[in-house]
Parts: structure tokens; sequence; C-alpha cells
């Protein structure tokens, strides 16, 4: 009987205290998404980091075809930390500079590391230069729209 009692005042605890349980001491996210636009048009296949350094926390999110994203923190989709945001977008390519058929041979030599193209200017790749900061909200935001302008 004492140990029915115990494990309805821990559920009612735990309850009442808003936080769940499951979470093990990560902070709360809320829904954020979505889309990157540059020179007006969507951005598809960049990717959208957004940090959060009161919380510690880092979301990501690769834009879709239509340059929509879903951030991640933890758990697929489930959005970031409420709070100022560091932003950065990313759109690069990565040219491997090998000979042809090279990949296939045995050597000694260390092939050279592959070069960044970006495709979008260098600059919305810093949180720092970006200009694309913004506060998140506790409810979240379903509609952020970054638009990246030389």
């Amino acid at each position: 009987m004492m140990a029915r009692w115990m494990l309805l005042l821990t559920s009612i605890m735990i309850g009442c205290s808003g936080q769940d349980p499951s979470l093990n001491g990560r902070p709360k996210v809320v829904v954020a998404m979505g889309t990157v636009l540059y020179k007006g048009a969507p951005l598809p296949d960049a990717s959208v980091i957004f940090t959060n350094l009161e919380s510690a926390t880092t979301a990501y999110a690769q834009t879709d075809s239509a340059g929509n994203f879903k951030l991640t923190t933890f758990n697929k989709d489930d959005g970031a930390a409420p709070g100022k945001q560091a932003v950065s977008v990313r759109k690069l390519e990565m040219i491997v500079k090998t000979k042809q058929g090279a990949e296939n041979e045995i050597s000694s030599v260390i092939p050279p590391m592959p070069e960044e193209r970006w495709l979008i200017p260098k600059k919305f790749g810093s949180p720092e230069l970006s200009g694309l900061g913004l506060e998140l909200p506790d409810t979240g935001n379903p509609k952020i729209i970054l638009d990246l302008k030389d």
C-alpha cells in the first residue's frame, strides 16, 4: 500500500514540475520551421543552423527543393530551444581533386583535400556575419523566413 502512495506522489510531483521525465535535463524545444530565400527565390539543399548560446544548443536542418526547413535539436523535426538565436546558412559544393580512376588505386600518397565552392556568399555561413539572428518565442514559430541578400 505504501509503495502505491509513493508511486502516486512521485507521478504528481513529476506532472507538476512541468518537465517531461524523458527529457533527462534537456532544454525545452519548440516548433521552428520556415523557408530560406536567396535573391527572392527558394534556396534548395542548404544547411540551416540555429545556435542558442543561453541553452548551449544547436538546431539544424536541410532545406528541401522549395527552400523549406524543419529544425532538429534532439529528435527529428523537434524544433529549437526558444530564445535568441545565432543563425547561419550554408550552401556549398565539395570539389574532389583526385585523378580519374585514382580512387581504386592503392597508394601511400595522401590525396589533396576537397575544395569548397560556396554557392551563396560565404558570410551567410558565419552566425556573426550573416545578419540572420532572431528571437524564437516560447510558443515556437512555424513561419520563419530567412531572406538572404547580398
